[in-house]
């Protein structure tokens, strides 16, 4: 009787994740890949938050493609690492690939990442900003933002203005931005102001910065282009990743609970890199729009002129006072 009811049990749980596996395969079948075989040999990319995650895949495919390509992360240890990770999952026979250190959080790295960067390299062809935190404990930078806030958004925007003239000089230069669906959780009127520690929310603060990168860079499109600056810009939701560090501040014992979801919804790092690749590469979509899986998303309800307008004035406002000389 024990034999037969073990059998049972196995014939179930043996169909059940068989049924599992057809409806993930099915699932992940919806992820377009970026169709574009261009070549990037003679150009520089610069790809922040690039020692692990989507960043250091990006940076494969960058290398993979013949780009001098320049990986940005505080850790020298773990950006050597990744250096070498890049180089041997390469399939360039010559890879070029630099590490450079650089923390979104700290003021006077940023400023000294932009000196190195520009004492070795001539120009810059595509910036991504990639690199980000995701439910961090309450935490302020250097220059005192919240730190969402400031990793996320006010560090890679300020980051860009550093590199507006470099990016100016090449013919068909591209900033992204790496936003996230949970952008639409963020709550109107838009709060950029430090919190208390009583008043943290740290999905409140994510959001915000993810909605934030989006808006900053529908509006600095439209700036480039009223100014006929050869640049373009595009937001972009890369979908929910597994195997990355963003949110390596989470509780790991929800981490592991939550793991079977984590792995039926999530991509990898692979799949996440082709809408990026998307707007890298291909040359006539439009920018200036939200893509998500090669595609342009809808505009949500969040994403208005008004609220554009805000961050804009806000994250400038931000920027002068955290980072003026005076």
């Amino acid at each position: 009787m024990m034999n037969l009811f073990n059998l049972h049990t196995l014939a179930i749980l043996s169909a059940s994740t068989l049924l599992l596996l057809y409806f993930k395969r099915k699932r992940d079948s919806h992820f377009k890949r970026c169709r574009s075989k261009k070549l990037l040999h003679g150009k520089v990319v610069l790809i922040t938050g690039g020692s692990s995650g989507l960043g250091r895949q990006l940076a494969i495919e960058m290398v993979n493609r013949g780009a001098t390509t320049v990986i940005a992360s505080p850790s020298e240890i773990r950006g050597r690492r990744a250096v070498d990770y890049i180089v041997s999952n390469s399939s360039c026979s010559t890879p070029k690939i630099t590490w450079l250190a650089l923390d979104l959080a700290s003021k006077d790295s940023l400023k000294n990442f932009f000196y190195n960067f520009c004492n070795q390299f001539t120009h810059l062809d595509i910036l991504i900003n990639n690199a980000g935190v995701m439910f961090w404990p309450y935490d302020v930078t250097s220059y005192g933002v919240e730190y969402h806030l400031g990793v996320n958004h006010i560090g890679p925007c300020y980051l860009t203005k550093l590199f507006l003239d470099m990016l100016k000089q090449s013919k068909s230069a591209k900033v992204i931005f790496i936003s996230s669906g949970k952008y639409t959780r963020a709550k109107e009127p838009i709060n950029m102001e430090t919190p208390s520690p009583e008043e943290y929310n740290m999905q409140n603060q994510y959001a915000t910065s993810k909605l934030a990168n989006i808006l900053y860079a529908m509006a600095l499109d439209k700036r480039f282009k009223s100014s006929n600056v050869p640049i373009k810009v595009f937001p972009i939701r890369p979908g929910f990743i597994r195997n990355t560090e963003l949110g390596r501040r989470f509780n790991a014992f929800l981490t592991l609970l939550s793991f079977p979801f984590i792995w039926y919804y999530s991509i990898t790092t692979k799949q996440a890199s082709q809408t990026v690749l998307h707007c890298c590469l291909e040359d006539d979509i439009p920018s200036g729009k939200l893509y998500f899986n090669c595609e342009i998303q809808a505009d949500g309800k969040l994403l208005t002129e008004d609220n554009m307008h805000d961050v804009v004035r806000k994250t400038d406002e931000i920027i002068e006072n955290a980072f003026s000389e005076t």
